[in-house]
């Protein structure tokens, strides 16, 4: 063998190294690209704007990209009424909501429902919650996540109000607060 048939053998060799590692690189890039743009939908409890003592459950689609056929389930179920809206009960408006599955959640959606209306609310679970959230992205990959719902986890918040506050200062301190909650929890 001379020389140029070594060095073209050598060569070919390292021509085939470097397309192994160039597809290797581009998939791996690909698969954090999609795992960049991915929906991702999570459930979370969060005080309700304009109240200290109502807590929201939110379903919320953080992700670059659309949830496809959300499905959202509670362990332990939530109530049921053959009254709804009329028996003045608020979580079965939630099993109601939930009951079929959700088309379509875009990015930055959110879905919002009254989990707790006071506190020590007697309707509300009385323990954390399971909400388990499954979905796919349009590509078809599917995701399953669960989230533990725990209203104290909320509800032992403390905030502070100015020492020298009068009523009409505390109403508009509040208002403010709550402007600023809402910009802040939008997803």
């Amino acid at each position: 063998m001379d020389a140029a048939t070594i060095f073209s053998g050598v060569s070919a060799l390292a021509a085939v190294a470097t397309a192994g590692i160039a597809i290797y690189a581009l998939s791996g890039t690909r698969a954090d690209s999609r795992e960049q743009t991915r929906p991702i939908v999570i459930a979370e409890l969060v005080p309700a704007p304009l109240s200290t003592t109502a807590i929201d459950l939110r379903i919320a689609n953080y992700g670059r990209s659309s949830a496809l056929d959300v499905a959202v389930r509670f362990d332990p179920p939530m109530p049921t009424s053959d009254q709804l809206g009329r028996d003045g009960r608020l979580l079965p408006f939630i099993a109601a909501r939930y009951a079929r599955s959700i088309p379509l959640l875009a990015p930055r959606a959110s879905m919002t429902n009254v989990f707790q209306a006071v506190s020590g609310d007697e309707e509300a679970p009385q323990g954390p919650v399971t909400a388990t959230i499954t979905y796919r992205s349009a590509e078809n990959i599917r995701y399953s996540n669960k989230f533990v719902l725990d209203v104290n986890l909320i509800g032992w918040t403390t905030t502070s109000q100015p020492a020298t506050s009068t009523e009409p200062s505390k109403r508009i301190a509040n208002a403010v607060e709550s402007l600023a909650r809402q910009a802040h929890w939008r997803p």
